[in-house]
């Protein structure tokens, strides 16, 4: 909407406008002091605002962090993150190292590396939302280590009697959850990821929050390590708070879980509202007449019932007649209940790390899907099947996928290798392809119009991941087409980065925000400023030796000072570095030093034959 078009609204609207629908982000920098004293003012008697700093341009949020204290005790809604822009957490509470100050704070989304910064102010800041009403929490830590206190500090979060919606997601393998017989907590829905979490911690949860409606979390470990607790032998009280409450249940089971349907019935007892269920998991429950009598005696009130499970507990025959045993009247006339079995293609795509954790469990089920099966089968003259669920596909030449006559209508993430006219006409008849968020190509036809067509179907798309080969060798494709990519992924293969690639790639994605790239040739990176004026954060694979990394206490030292040294914010992962762009990046002499290196280093292996870079001379 135009400037103009926003002016001939009543204030009353504009202020409603302002207060829920677009980002205080947004507000102060497209919007505040454009010479509109009348918008000046409605900002100003703005009483609900929301900030939201996820991946945003480095300068706009040194921008808005100095507007910050202004509004400070206005803003109802805040999430800060280090996805893509490492350092902003750090930034964020060196200024405001406790949320004490954000008075009406209701709902944060919390984002941190715990690499990035002092322990200290993690805890600081968690400690301090026991000030605050929040209602709704989003927690998510990369990098966690085993770390007693932080277990503490997060179990001191059910405590929040404010708090109705709790998100943790992590990276540690233990946690202690036993303190939770001591909170009295509120939480109504609670969803649990990437933590060691135990069959008896699943209990307790159950047992020690009453009020819980949603529950999703991941069982890493089915065995118990400490003195069983049935439910069955607590107080009469606390299962009628259990009997009424629960209503929407997501469960994802190890591999190898030796967790049967009568174990997981013992729960099901005390669920009785229970509306929605969903499991994910490779152990063997595909008993289609065991379910029925479960649902029957245990879940009367159950409506939306998905099993998703994986063909590694047999072969594809063994597929068939597990599928034949639920193609009876009962699973037919259960509208919304289904078994889907998939095969999975484990595939090291950096874009499908969502958020950059990999819970063990759940993880699998986002990799793309090669070859998958749904029963009961409820449709008439061999008609497609449509399946809801949200489903990553892989298309290629070696995979069964294309030969499954189902109807794909939730798409988020599609890998395409090869791409010709057979694979399209596939992808435009049984897949939504409106609904595709994220496109990997590998590989296409020759011929021009084959990635036009594809292109014109996906328009969609946010996230592109393609070789850097097959942008030049379409460049007038991309160059016309109507898809707005955001993250653009060239690192399929090493590549050059000159100033003509560079220049193309401003041309053919005007819109990117994040780049990643794997060459040898960083000399360049500056001329992004001129050509690529849009950049939050660029991300590139640093060459090195894996036995360096291997030597941890090296590598923490080596990453101390070259944060010391350096003039911008960056995170490094394995092998690769991610920086916050700003000026300040451009500007620095990083990228000068590491090609004369590179050069260097190269010129040495010529003659000795060694590995690419060698870091304990980076900085000679």
């Amino acid at each position: 909407m135009s400037v103009s078009k926003l002016e001939s609204l009543p204030n009353e609207i504009l202020t409603d406008i302002f207060e829920k629908y677009i980002n205080g982000l947004d507000l102060l920098i497209c919007v505040n002091f454009q010479q509109n004293r009348r918008f000046d003012e409605l900002i100003r008697r703005c009483q609900r605002l929301r900030f939201n700093f996820i991946q945003c341009h480095k300068d706009d949020f040194r921008f808005c962090f100095g507007l910050l204290p202004a509004y400070i005790d206005r803003i109802e809604e805040l999430a800060i993150s280090e996805e893509n822009a490492p350092g902003q957490i750090y930034a964020f509470l060196s200024r405001h190292p406790t949320f004490e100050l954000f008075t009406r704070l209701r709902t944060l989304y919390f984002h941190f590396d715990y690499n990035t910064l002092d322990v200290d102010y993690i805890h600081t800041a968690l400690e301090s939302l026991s000030q605050l009403n929040i209602h709704t929490l989003s927690i998510k830590a990369m990098n966690i280590k085993d770390n007693s206190e932080f277990e503490y500090e997060i179990t001191r979060l059910f405590q929040l009697q404010s708090l109705k919606c709790l998100t943790i997601k992590g990276s540690w393998t233990r946690m202690n959850w036993d303190n939770l017989e001591y909170a009295e907590s509120n939480i109504e829905y609670l969803a649990i990821s990437g933590i060691g979490f135990r069959l008896q911690d699943f209990e307790y949860i159950l047992q020690f929050i009453p009020h819980l409606k949603y529950f999703d979390c991941e069982i890493t470990n089915t065995s118990y390590t400490r003195h069983f607790r049935e439910i069955g032998k607590k107080s009469s009280k606390t299962k009628d708070k259990l009997k009424y409450r629960l209503r929407t249940l997501i469960l994802s089971l190890p591999e190898n879980s030796s967790l049967t349907l009568d174990m997981l019935t013992t729960y099901f007892n005390y669920m009785p509202d229970l509306h929605h269920l969903e499991i994910k998991t490779d152990a063997e429950l595909l008993d289609a007449d065991a379910w029925k009598m479960c649902f029957e005696t245990s879940l009367p009130s159950l409506t939306r019932f998905s099993l998703r499970t994986t063909t590694s507990f047999a072969n594809t025959t063994n597929v068939e007649s597990v599928l034949r045993s639920f193609q009876n009247s009962y699973w037919i006339e259960k509208k919304n209940f289904n078994i889907i079995i998939a095969d999975h293609e484990a595939l090291a795509y950096d874009y499908l790390e969502v958020d950059q954790i990999k819970p063990p469990a759940r993880y699998k089920y986002d990799q793309p899907v090669t070859g998958c099966w749904m029963a009961p089968n409820r449709t008439i003259d061999n008609s497609m099947v449509t399946i809801d669920k949200s489903i990553n596909l892989a298309i290629g030449d070696k995979n069964c996928i294309s030969s499954c006559p189902f109807y794909y209508d939730n798409v988020k993430y599609l890998v395409v290798a090869n791409v010709n006219l057979s694979i399209l006409s596939w992808l435009t008849t049984y897949v939504n392809c409106s609904q595709i968020k994220h496109l990997s190509i590998t590989s296409t036809d020759n011929r021009t119009n084959i990635l036009s067509s594809l292109l014109a179907c996906v328009t969609t798309v946010l996230s592109l991941s393609i070789s850097f080969d097959l942008i030049i060798a379409n460049s007038e494709i991309f160059m016309t087409t109507n898809i707005c990519v955001k993250h653009l992924d060239t690192s399929i293969n090493q590549h050059p980065f000159n100033e003509q690639d560079i220049i193309l790639l401003g041309q053919c994605f005007p819109y990117v925000e994040h780049l990643k790239i794997k060459t040898s040739d960083l000399f360049n990176v500056p001329l992004l400023k001129t050509y690529v004026k849009r950049l939050h954060s660029l991300t590139f694979e640093m060459q090195q030796k894996d036995q360096w990394f291997g030597d941890n206490y090296r590598k923490q030292m080596w990453e101390y000072n070259l944060k010391r040294e350096l003039k911008f914010f960056f995170n490094i992962k394995d092998s690769t570095m991610t920086v916050w762009i700003d000026a300040a990046a451009y500007e620095d002499p990083y990228w000068q030093r590491y090609a004369k290196e590179q050069s260097a280093t190269n010129s040495d292996n010529k003659n000795k034959k060694k590995s690419r870079f060698s870091f304990p001379n980076f900085f000679k």
